[in-house]
C-alpha cells in the first residue's frame, strides 16, 4: 500500500470518533450490544449461529471395572484404553475417573465418550518418556511423542468434570535462567539436569534435550467437543491445543503452569470454526488464549480457516498475553469476539502478532469490556515482523494484514506501554477502532506503520513522555 499523505507527529491529547459494528447486515453501537442480543447468538457483532452441544447416552464406564487402581503407583494405560473403547462400542457414554491418584501413559479419546472426572480425581501422567515414544513409520521417528490426550477425526467427545490433569511437565521442559531463581535452576542442577554450554538454559535430562516435546491435550479434526471443568496443569508444552476443528465448547476450566514453564501455551484455538469459551482461568508460562491459523485442504478461496469464536467472562492472570492472535495467521482469520474479560500480571494484554511470509488476513475481530491490571509490557501490541524478517528480494510473499479490528471499553492500572502498534510499510495496520479506552502507564501510544485509526474517548495517562506519538501514518480521525 502506498500513502499518498503520511502523518508523523507528536501529540499529547486525542480526539473523538465513533465506530459501529456489524450483526447480520444490522449496525449497531458496541455499547448497545445487550439490547439487540437477538440479532446473533451470544450476542456476537457478526452473524454467527449457537454452538452445537455434545449428546451422551446414559452409561457409565468406571475405569476400576478395568482394573485401575490409585496406589500412585500402578499404571493404568490400559484400563483408561480399554473403559474409552467398550464406552465407543456401546454406543457411548460417560467414562468415569473416581477421587484418587490414577498414574497412566497416554489416553486417546473415541468418539461419543465423555471422559469424566470427579471431584478430587488426579491423572498423573507418567513420568517415564517410554511411555509415550512412537513407533518408527514412515510418519514419524522414535524421537517423537504421543500427546498425552488426544484425540483426532473424532465426532461427538467430552472431557468434564472438577478433576486435574497433571502433565509432570518439569520432567520434559528446558529452563532458561533468566526466568527463575537460583533456588529453581539450583534444584535441577542438583537432579542432574544438562547445561548448555552458555550456562543460561537447562533441560532436565539428556533424554529431553532437542525433542518435540507433547501437549498435554491435542484434539485434531474433530467436531461437537466440550471441555468443561478440569484443570491442566504442568504441561511438557501446549496445554489445551485444539486444532481444525468445529463447534467447540471450553467452559469452567483451568490452566495451571509456572510462569517459567517454556512455550506452555494455555488454551490455543488453531483453525477452529464455531468455537466458545467461557469462564475459563488461565495462569501459564507462554500465551494465555492464542488464536492461530494454518492453511487447510479444507479451506476454499479465501475463505479464513478460524471463524466465529467467542470468548466471554475468562481471566488470565500471569502469561505472555492476556488474549493473543498469532503468530501463524497465514490461514486467515475473521470474527472473533472477546468480551468481559480480566488480565492481570500479564507481560502483554491484548496481543497481536504475526511475520512476514507467516502472514495473513486478520480481520472482524472485536473486543470489549476488557480489565487489565499490571501489565508488564503492552496494555495493546501489534508486531506484524515479529521475527524481524526482511521482504527484500521475495516475489509473493505473504505478510500479516490486520485489519478491521474494534477494541472498546478497556481499562487498564498500570502498563509500561500504553500501547505498541508496528504495521509494515507495506501492509500497514488499518480500520482500527479504539472506543472507551483508559490506560495508566509509563509511557504513552506509539503507532507506526498505520492507517485509518478512530479514536473516541481514548484516555492515555503516562508518568512520562508524550501520551500519543504517531509515525509514517494517515487517517487519524479527530474531533
Amino acid at each position: 500500500m502506498k500513502f499518498n499523505k503520511i502523518l508523523k507527529l507528536t501529540i499529547p491529547i486525542l480526539a473523538v470518533t465513533t465506530f459501529f459494528m456489524v450483526c447480520d447486515s444490522n449496525r449497531m453501537n458496541i455499547s448497545d450490544r445487550n439490547n439487540k442480543q437477538g440479532l446473533c447468538a451470544y450476542g456476537t457483532p457478526f452473524k454467527m449461529s449457537a454452538v452445537a452441544k455434545t449428546k451422551f447416552q446414559n452409561k457409565n464406564f468406571n475405569i476400576t471395572d478395568y482394573g485401575a487402581k490409585s496406589d500412585g503407583t500402578t499404571e493404568n494405560t490400559t484400563a483408561f484404553a480399554e473403559a474409552i473403547s467398550q464406552c465407543n462400542k456401546a454406543g457411548g457414554g460417560r467414562v468415569v475417573v473416581p477421587a484418587g491418584n490414577w498414574l497412566t501413559g497416554p489416553i486417546k479419546l473415541k468418539s461419543n465418550v465423555n471422559l469424566y472426572l470427579q471431584d478430587d480425581a488426579t491423572v498423573i501422567f507418567s513420568k517415564d518418556l517410554n511411555d509415550y515414544k512412537k513407533a518408527d513409520t514412515k510418519k514419524s521417528s522414535a524421537d517423537e511423542f504421543e500427546n498425552f490426550i488426544s484425540g483426532e477425526n473424532l465426532n461427538n467427545i467430552a472431557i468434564t468434570g472438577n478433576g486435574v490433569f497433571n502433565g509432570n511437565g518439569d520432567n520434559w521442559r528446558p529452563v532458561k535462567k533468566v526466568k527463575v531463581t537460583d533456588i529453581v535452576w539450583n534444584s535441577f542442577v542438583d537432579k542432574g539436569a544438562v547445561i548448555d554450554s552458555t550456562g543460561t538454559l537447562l533441560w532436565p535430562s539428556k533424554d529431553v534435550k532437542d525433542i518435540k516435546r507433547p501437549n498435554l491435550l491435542k484434539l485434531n479434526d474433530c467436531k461437537t467437543v466440550l471441555i468443561d471443568g478440569p484443570t491442566f496443569k504442568n504441561s511438557p508444552q501446549f496445554n489445551v491445543d485444539v486444532t481444525s476443528s468445529e463447534n467447540v465448547i471450553i467452559q469452567n476450566a483451568e490452566v495451571n503452569n509456572q510462569n517459567w514453564a517454556q512455550n506452555t501455551d494455555g488454551i490455543d484455538i488453531t483453525s477452529c470454526k464455531n468455537v466458545m469459551m467461557n469462564n475459563d482461568t488461565i495462569n501459564t508460562g507462554d500465551d494465555g488464549i492464542c488464536m492461530k491459523s494454518n492453511l487447510s485442504n479444507k479451506s476454499k478461496g479465501n475463505e479464513p480457516t478460524l471463524e466465529n469464536v467467542v470468548i466471554e467472562n475468562c481471566t488470565v492472570n500471569y502469561a505472555h498475553g492476556g488474549f493473543v492472535i498469532g503468530s501463524n495467521t497465514y490461514g486467515g482469520m475473521k470474527n472473533i469476539y472477546v468480551h468481559n474479560c480480566t488480565y492481570a500480571g500479564t507481560e502483554a494484554g491484548l496481543r497481536f502478532k504475526s511475520d512476514i511470509g507467516d502472514g495473513g488476513d486478520v480481520q472482524e475481530v472485536y473486543i470489549d469490556k476488557v480489565n487489565m491490571k499490571d501489565i508488564v509490557t503492552d496494555a495493546i501490541v501489534f508486531d506484524t515482523n515479529y521475527e524481524g524478517k526482511s521482504t527484500a528480494n521475495k516475489a509473493n510473499v505473504k505478510v500479516p494484514n490486520f485489519h478491521n479490528i474494534y477494541i472498546s471499553n478497556i481499562s487498564c492500572d498500570g502498563a509500561k506501554e500504553a500501547a505498541d502498534i508496528k504495521g509494515l510499510t507495506s501492509m500497514p495496520v488499518s480500520n482500527l477502532y479504539l472506543k472507551n479506552i483508559n490506560i495508566k502507564s509509563i509511557n504513552g501510544f506509539i503507532a507506526e506503520n498505520t492507517s485509518n485509526v478512530n479514536l473516541d474517548n481514548v484516555k492515555v495517562v503516562p508518568s512520562q513522555g508524550k501520551a500519543f506519538t504517531f509515525k509514517n501514518s494517515m487517517g487519524y480521525k479527530f474531533a
